[in-house]
């Protein structure tokens, strides 16, 4: 399921504020007491399949956006004649790195099945000396790893490490470099803004399931000094971050229907706590 996202920023506390804000410039406001920063941004996000197949809401209430971390992993081996070298004689770093992705994606199906939110994917490899009649001799690759649990992407690093170390093992190709090259931490959504859109969306009649955001936004940044909430709304045939993504019209108005009445719900109430 892919999910078009609406993102929602609360108040900025008035010491918080960015400097280049005048302390005379009228601030937004719709009813009396409503100050808030909106900010409309469409993306896509897979979510669940189920055994029935694709599982498909006219809504999401994001309640986290995911950590991601990006692991660096060099395997070793010895470059070689492509026609003169025996398989058996072979040091070949592309097979143990291969090796790897494939083991990887063995334990991410494992941890589905748990029901646990965690991703990982290796979209990037590097092999020298990159030639047809070359056996490779070094395999460089990054791992892009998500998930909404901080103790989740700490387990998971340790884990591709080990799953490094065991596609080596029993080979003359060796594991010589596992880094981490970047971190964010996941970031959880302002339960009190996310509550008035799950409300808004039940009471417009319209079909809702909380879901994670394995996509980064700009939205975990803004929550350091804001509350923020996120809004999904599905988009055609699942296609995310290409010319082929679409939202139909009527699923756009229906979730600016949702944050407009969580809107006005938030400016009757006391207020949103962070």
């Amino acid at each position: 399921m892919r999910w078009t996202r609406t993102c929602w920023h609360g108040r900025i506390a008035p010491e918080r504020r960015f400097r280049t804000e005048s302390a005379a410039a009228p601030e937004p406001r719709l009813g009396l007491r409503l100050q808030l920063r909106v900010a409309v941004i469409f993306q896509h996000f897979s979510s669940c399949t189920s055994n029935k197949g694709r599982c498909w809401k006219p809504r999401g209430a994001r309640t986290h956006i995911a950590g991601i971390r990006r692991l660096a992993l060099t395997f070793k081996g010895q470059a070689a004649h492509a026609g003169t070298t025996p398989l058996d004689l072979r040091q070949d770093a592309l097979v143990a790195a291969s090796r790897f992705v494939l083991d990887l994606r063995q334990a991410l199906k494992g941890a589905r099945a748990s029901g646990s939110f965690v991703i990982a994917t290796v979209g990037q490899i590097n092999i020298a000396p990159n030639a047809p009649n070359v056996v490779p001799g070094e395999a460089q690759l990054v791992v892009d790893l998500r998930s909404d649990v901080a103790e989740t992407l700490v387990t998971w690093t340790d884990r591709i490490r080990a799953l490094g170390e065991q596609a080596v093992a029993g080979t003359k190709v060796r594991l010589t470099d596992c880094r981490l090259m970047s971190a964010t931490q996941p970031t959880t959504c302002a339960p009190a803004l996310t509550a008035h859109l799950r409300e808004a969306a039940r009471e417009l009649g319209l079909l809702q399931q909380d879901i994670v955001s394995g996509a980064g936004h700009d939205a975990a940044f803004l929550s350091q000094i804001a509350p923020a909430a996120m809004l999904f709304v599905p988009s055609r045939d699942g296609m995310s971050h290409c010319a082929e993504e679409w939202t139909d019209a009527d699923a756009l108005a229906k979730g600016v229907a949702t944050v407009l009445r969580a809107v006005r719900a938030f400016d009757s109430s006391e207020g949103v706590k962070s």
